[in-house]
This record gives C-alpha cells, structure tokens and sequence, in this order.
C-alpha cells in the first residue's frame, strides 16, 4: 500500500496467487485498488456584520474586525485554512457600502465545501461638523423693516464632514419683539445633515434687529407773552405752542417733552425763558407676560444586568434562583435620580429533561421620572447534576442446559434495586453485556454493565468539561 497524491488517499496493490495440492503455481495476478478521498470540508463562515467609517472616509474589512471562519474540519486533511474574496457594491448613501464576502474551503484532495457567504455593511455614523456664523446686529430701514438674510447675517464656515460634499447647512427662525418698537431678537438654528443622516449638534444664532434712526419734529416759534397784575406768567405749551411733526420710522404716537432753563431779563420781573423740546427714543415697555419653563428630564438611566448563569437542582429537585445566588444589576446610573433599584421578572420554561429549566429573567430599570431604561435579560440555566442512585444486583453462578446453552437472563441473575432520582421518575437501569469464555469449554465469564451506572459516567463527564 503506498500514498496516494493528497491526504487520506492510497494506492492498494493487492498480488493474487494460486498453486494446486502438487505445487503448480499460477502466474500471479495483480489487482489495484485506489482509496479516494471524496469528502468535502466543512466550515462555518463568520456572522453577517457592521463596521463604521473613519475620519477620513475608509473602512477596516479585516478579518481580525469583522470574523473570520470557525469549525473548519475534514475527514482526511488537517491545517485546512478557508479563504474569500469580496464583492464591494455601493450602499444607500455616501461613504456606506455592501461588502458580500464569499468564503471558500478546499480540502488536499480538491473537495470543495459549498461557498458560504457573509454580509458587511460599512456604515457612515460620523456627523457632520460646521461653525455657525457670529452674533450679529442689523438695523431697520426708513420704513421701519429689515433684511436678515444670510448676505448680510453671515453664512455657516467649515462645513466638513467624512463622506459626504458638497453639504449645505439650513437654518430656521424663531423671531421675539425687542424692548421697543421696532426691535426684534432672531434665533437663527443653524442644522446640517450628510447624505447617511447623521446630524451635527445645531447652533445658534442671534441677530439683534434695532432701530437706529432717530425721531424727527418742529419745535414752536419763538414768541413773546406778558406778565399779570400781579406779575406771573403763563408759560404754558397751550400760550407758548406744542411741538409739530413729530414722526419716526418705527414708533407712534411719539410725545415730545421739555425742560426749562429760567435767567432774569433786563429789568425786573423780566425773564429770559428758554426751554428745550426733546424727542428722544421713547421705550415703551409691554404689559409683562409670563413663561412657564418647564424642565424634564427625559434622560433615561442605565444599568449592566447579570450575566447569563447556571444554578443546580437540589436533592429533592428544587432549585434557588435568589439574586444571591445568580447575580444582581450593576452600573446603575442616572443624570438626576440617585438610589435607583432594578427590578426583574422571569419567565420559567422547562429545559430538555426532568428538573432542568430555563428561566429569562428580564432586568427593568425607571428612574424617578420615569424614564426607564432599555430592558436587558439574563439567562438563568436550571440543571439536575446529581446522578441517579442503584444498587446492582450481586455476582452470580448459573450453569450450562445439557446442550451447553444457558439462561442469563434478569429473572435469573438478578435485577437491579434502589433505583433513585432527584428528578427523574420511573427510571430504569438497562445493561449490556460482554461475554469472555471461561477456563474450560462451555464455561462463560459475562460483564454485565448497567447503563444507568453508564448514564452517572456520562453526566460526570459533562460537568467536568463544562468546568473546564
């Protein structure tokens, strides 16, 4: 037998010959026999998966980040090693993309396992970055209006982002009146958002409106009045005139005032009475209104449930599932509330045999606003790892029927007793047996093995590879 080309594959040159009772040979005949490795290799390709842009647009599609082939096998080969290639396909915006990555595995003998495919979605999740333009004042017109846009208020710098180009930031206007007429406070918020839809933190704008021109009227002409009997005077606007013309772009109902600076004239009782009109910038201030600011914090808080876990049946098949035991939340944390408490609820399924179970035990975590966080779940295994108990029945002697037969059977060597479970009823041991002959001809030496003594050596073994 020789080696074949490739792993698990020979070559069986089988010779035959024949020679009769008076030692005549026949010519020896040869027949070959190919032994063929047809088996393919097994494999399992590495979940489907998504991995994210960088700063400058690239991705990492290594295997280190995105997985590579587990449970690679064959039957003849060893050191087997998968490979792939990829089909990269644009995805639904700018930067993201479809990586069908295709994994191969061929074995020494050429035997080709079915290609398996994974899916890698490379996705853009970087926002955009901008600087909103300065605070800025404008200033309102003769007719008391105001330009805003962008040409005189400034336009948003620096929009960049890792993917996308050509981005361009939007902005809406929340307008409030000003202390006077005329005035008014914009808030300019200022959004971008890249072709992905990731959006940068908006800012803000403020745009002061305010009026700068001044009111204008006519002061009264210059005029004389005249002393009384008992030498008074009537300075009053009604005899010395109002001022006329009052206007302004952006207020009404304008009123001038005065004051009034007095010197002796030339002789007594004489006055020398000037007075100075004034129409300043009047700023009329509006009934005060309330606002109700209401501040909520719509936060929620965050918590780190148990891990997954497994407990054990006890001796009467109970089990004890207390967070003691099968660990309790951590990482609780809120922006406001303090001494916040998880709290669960499990849903109880029965496992694969008596006594197991499955409990999902689902963490829920509200803060005192109620917001309530995401709900994480721990998985609680329930296993009976305590082995059935039996006695087996004693070693026996039966004998041999006149024709050298003999009955070995339970009725006659014996049945096993104590049959006992923490779980488990109505078990019973069944055995098998290996027979060896005896000292003398007839004689038997016959193992009976009980499997349940089988099923303890099984569960032992289990533990001990779980544990490991």
């Amino acid at each position: 037998m020789a080696n074949g080309q490739c792993a698990g594959s020979k070559i069986i040159t089988r010779t035959w010959t024949l020679v009769d009772a008076c030692g005549n040979a026949a010519a020896p005949q040869t027949q070959t026999i190919t032994v063929t490795d047809n088996i393919a290799p097994t494999f399992t390709a590495p979940a489907n998966t998504e991995i994210f842009t960088t700063a400058d647009c690239t991705f990492d599609a290594s295997v280190a980040l995105t997985g590579d082939v587990t449970n690679e096998a064959d039957n003849c080969s060893s050191d087997l090693q998968a490979t792939f290639t990829d089909s990269v396909a644009n995805g639904q915006c700018a930067g993201s993309k479809i990586i069908t990555r295709t994994w191969t595995l061929v074995d020494a003998c050429g035997n080709a396992a079915a290609p398996q495919t994974q899916t890698i979605t490379v996705t853009d999740n970087i926002a955009p970055t901008f600087t909103a333009p300065a605070n800025t004042e404008i200033f309102t017109t003769a007719d008391c209006t105001f330009d805003a846009s962008v040409a005189l208020t400034g336009d948003v710098t620096n929009e960049a982002t890792n993917c996308s180009s050509d981005l361009q930031a939007t902005f809406t206007d929340s307008v409030a009146n000003g202390q006077c007429a005329g005035s008014k406070i914009i808030t300019r918020t200022w959004t971008l958002v890249d072709a992905c839809g990731n959006a940068a933190a908006p800012q803000t704008q403020t745009i002061t409106v305010t009026d700068n021109i001044a009111p204008t009227f006519t002061a009264p002409a210059n005029t004389e009045i005249f002393t009384t009997a008992d030498c008074t005077f009537d300075a009053s606007v009604a005899l010395t005139g109002d001022v006329t013309n009052e206007a302004d772009n952006c207020s009404s109902d304008l009123q001038a005032t005065f004051t009034d600076s007095v010197a002796n004239g030339q002789c007594a009782g004489s006055k020398i009475y000037s007075y100075l009109d004034s129409c300043g910038c009047v700023w009329y201030a509006a009934a005060p209104q309330t606002q109700t600011i209401t501040v909520t914090d719509n936060i929620a808080p965050t918590f780190t449930a148990p891990a997954n876990t497994e407990i054990f049946t006890t001796a009467d098949c109970t089990f004890d599932a207390s967070v003691a035991l099968t660990g309790d939340v951590t990482n609780e944390a809120d922006n406001c509330s303090s001494d916040l408490q998880a709290t669960f609820t499990d849903s109880v399924a029965n496992g694969q045999c008596a006594g197991s179970k499955i409990i999902t035990r689902t963490w829920t975590l509200v803060d005192a606003c109620g917001n309530a966080a995401a709900p994480q779940t721990q998985t609680i295994t329930v296993t009976d790892n305590i082995a059935p108990t039996f006695t087996a029945p004693a070693n026996t002697e039966i004998f041999t029927t006149a024709d050298c037969t003999f009955d070995a059977s339970v009725a006659l060597t014996g049945d096993v007793t104590n049959e006992a479970d923490n779980c488990s009823s109505d078990l019973q041991a069944t055995f098998t047996d290996s027979v060896a002959n005896g000292q003398c001809a007839g004689s038997k030496i016959i193992t009976r093995i009980g499997l349940l003594w089988m099923l303890v050596v099984m569960l032992r073994l289990l533990k001990l590879k779980r544990s490991q």
